[in-house]
Formats: structure tokens, sequence, C-alpha cells
């Protein structure tokens, strides 16, 4: 239906539930009484939070009420939810309320961990992160479901769980530096990693693939290949 065309039958709904006689439909133990025919078809299930609407459409309330779920009692407060996108969930008010049903069902995906149950927080910015950016806080959360893909999942070391962290500046005979990848540096000088302790630290996973050239990796797509 019409987003504003159901906003004006609702309004009009409203106004005569305000101007109705008062009569008690429903109890603990259940309806009273017959639904109102006319309003109570244009319902939908987030309206039953309504108290107005609750007394005078219990019938098909009750159909629309989830008793095992009693924070989210008739689903998602708004028919808008069917559009969110997930990380929309990280928002309380969206989350826990107004599409309460809706962010559950995301939270079942079997990928759900804690502090990543609805995936990147930013798609757009997400889709081509690289695994270094995954060692700041800010994108380690931001794209959490992404920097759990690129994360090397059988290398023992925390600090070099997503490779080596970057590129060297190394200094060359005449006084001037240059910028070389890990892999570069270590054709040039085959020692980096046991004489110098930073290169080490920044190429870790290089270092460790050299230390152990026949253990396969266990990588990702995007990580060091």
């Amino acid at each position: 239906m019409d987003l504003l065309l159901r906003q004006v039958i609702m309004e009009f709904v409203l106004l005569v539930i305000m101007l109705a006689p008062g009569r008690v439909h429903a109890t603990s133990s259940g309806c009273q009484a017959n639904d109102e025919p006319f309003m109570c078809k244009f319902i939908f299930r987030g309206d039953c939070y309504d108290e107005g609407i609750l007394q005078r459409c219990c019938h098909t309330c009750s159909r629309f009420r989830n008793a095992a779920t009693p924070e989210c009692l008739y689903g998602d407060r708004y028919d808008t939810c069917q559009h969110i996108l997930p990380y929309q969930c990280y928002n309380n008010y969206t989350g826990t309320s107004y599409c309460c049903d809706t962010c559950t069902q995301f939270r079942l995906h079997p990928e759900s961990r804690s502090g990543c149950e609805y995936g990147n927080r930013d798609t757009k910015r997400c889709t081509r992160i690289s695994p270094r950016q995954c060692y700041g806080s800010f994108y380690e959360q931001l794209c959490c479901n992404s920097c759990h893909h690129l994360r090397i999942k059988d290398i023992s070391d925390d600090e070099c769980r997503y490779g080596d962290h970057g590129d060297v500046r190394v200094s060359l005979e005449d006084g001037s530096t240059k910028i070389r990848t890990c892999r570069e540096q270590l054709q040039v000088d085959p020692a980096s990693c046991d004489n110098d302790h930073s290169f080490l630290s920044t190429c870790c996973f290089s270092c460790s693939r050299k230390k152990n050239p026949r253990h396969h990796f266990n990588l990702r797509p995007g990580t060091q290949s």
C-alpha cells in the first residue's frame, strides 16, 4: 500500500478511535468483543503497540502477537523496516525498538559475532579495505566483517593477524631513501628479518613466510600472497 495513503487511513482510524464511545475490548484473558470491521483490516502489525488500536482490534493483534519475544511483542513498529540494511540496526532505536523483528533476523545470520552482529557498519567504505587498515581500531570496528575475513587464521602472533603492517623506508648507499614492500626488501637483503627489529615488526608476515617457507598459510582473498 502506498505509504502516504496508508498514513491518511491510519490517521482516520485513530480519529475514529478517539471519538468512539469507550468500550473494553480486551482483558488479560483474551478478547471480549469482535474487532471493528472497518478499521482493523487496514492495520499493520506494528500498529498494535498503540493501546487504542490494540483494544479495538484485539483479535487481529492477537494473531500478530509473539509471546516468545516480549521486547518485540508485535514485531516491527513500521512497515518501512523491510527496506533497511543490516548496518542500520546498530542504531539502538532501530535495532531494539523500531525494527526489532527485522534486526533480530539479521542477527540470526550464521556469521553474526559479538560486536559485529550486523556486519560492516559502512558497506561503501569497507568494500576495498586493505588488510593493513584493519590494524587500526577504527577500521577494525567499522569494517568488522571484512576484517574478520581478511584475518590470517593460522598465524600465532596476534600482532601479525592481518599480515605485514606496511611498506618500509630503506636507506641507500648514496644517502637517499626509498620505499619498498617487505617482499622487495627481502629480495635485496634476505637478512633484514634477523638484523632489524623494526623491519621484523613491520614485515612480520613476510618474515614468518621466510622462516617457514614450506608452511601453507590459510590466506583469505585480499591478504598477502
